[in-house]
């Protein structure tokens, strides 16, 4: 499953789709609407050491959810949002990084990242890949980036080592 966007009299919007093959070929379906979309622009580029405060080996021995709040809440620092309690806040935005949960006056959206659009079906979908116990790495990348999160090459191999210890050499 992957997110599409629809342009609706001028609005973007998300959906939550996956393909299926049908007799007139492949069709996308949509699984769930995921709501409008908020694009921030990226206003800093803080690499995951200068904002973790760790380095990098140090992180990837972090807990899972642990390593992945922190990298969402980077990405939302890098795009403007502040931190208020447990919360981001940019122009209404509110973000749940922990879950990925963003709303703009209690209305479900996806906000647009790098590459990708951060929201609770992105958050589940990386969180259910971070679990799988066979993993490839494409996989693993795919996930990230669908997510909106860009995260740093030695950083990527360290946690692809620590999730797949049979892979090591």
């Amino acid at each position: 499953m992957f997110v599409r966007t629809k342009r609706v009299k001028g609005n973007e919007y998300a959906y939550l789709v996956k393909s299926v093959w049908t007799k007139q070929g492949p069709r996308q379906r949509v699984v769930r609407y995921i709501g409008r979309v908020f694009k921030p622009k990226k206003v800093h580029n803080i690499g995951v050491e200068e904002y973790g405060g760790m380095a990098v080996k140090e992180l990837a021995k972090e807990d899972i959810q642990t390593l992945l709040t922190l990298l969402v809440e980077r990405e939302l620092s890098n795009h403007g949002f502040q931190r208020r309690g447990k919360q981001w806040v940019l122009d209404g935005c509110v973000v749940k990084p922990s879950i990925g949960a963003a709303t703009i006056n209690g209305h479900n959206i996806a906000v647009r990242m790098n590459e990708g659009f951060l929201c609770r079906s992105t958050i589940r979908a990386l969180k259910r890949v971070l679990g799988k116990d066979k993993l490839s790495g494409h996989e693993l990348a795919s996930a990230f980036l669908e997510a909106g999160i860009d995260i740093d090459k030695q950083l990527f191999v360290l946690l692809y080592q620590r999730l797949m210890p049979h892979k090591q050499s």
